[in-house]
């Protein structure tokens, strides 16, 4: 019980110094609670996003690749990267990283939802659709909840001016 407790302080710790920006104390914490739990997917996504925002971009690569491999849910590190990049500002970048992603994971549906979502962002509209559209797929062959790509799909149909698509993809998704 006290490692968890340990494990949990340690953890909110770390949250609160990256809310300050105060990077080298969160990556104490971090590193801290990686020692705890050396397998945490979610302390290893934080580490590279400190390692991130320090511009330290392929050591970030590296811990967000452990954090796909200690939990095979968690986004592509290459799609992490991507929305990281775009949030920053760096279009070119985020738009290596997205392609690298879809090259790297074709048949990964979160990779796929967010690449609309990131095409949708930057307004590439025909992007977006396709990627949502190729979601949906993966969605019904890997039987998995296709809400989020349903959402996802019927809004870019909004945007591209398609309300009979929206309405049938957003009536699916209620």
């Amino acid at each position: 019980r006290k490692k968890q407790l340990q494990a949990n302080a340690t953890g909110q710790l770390a949250m609160l110094a990256m809310s300050r920006k105060d990077w080298t104390v969160a990556k104490g914490y971090l590193s801290e609670l990686l020692d705890l739990q050396p397998n945490d997917a979610r302390a290893l996504q934080l580490l590279g996003q400190v390692l991130f925002e320090e511009g330290k971009t392929s050591e970030s690569l590296e811990k967000l690749k452990a954090a796909k491999a200690a939990n095979k849910d968690v986004l592509t590190p290459e799609a992490t990267l991507a929305i990281w990049f775009q949030n920053a500002g760096d279009g070119k970048k985020a738009q290596e990283y997205m392609v690298a992603a879809l090259n790297a994971a074709p048949q990964d549906y979160n990779t796929r939802l967010q690449a609309a979502q990131w095409a949708l962002r930057i307004e590439s509209l025909d992007t977006a659709r396709k990627q949502a559209e190729d979601a949906l797929k993966l969605a019904e062959a890997q039987k998995l909840d296709p809400t989020p790509a349903l959402l996802a799909a019927g809004t870019i149909a909004i945007f591209q001016n398609d309300y009979a698509a929206a309405e049938k993809h957003l009536r699916q998704a209620v």
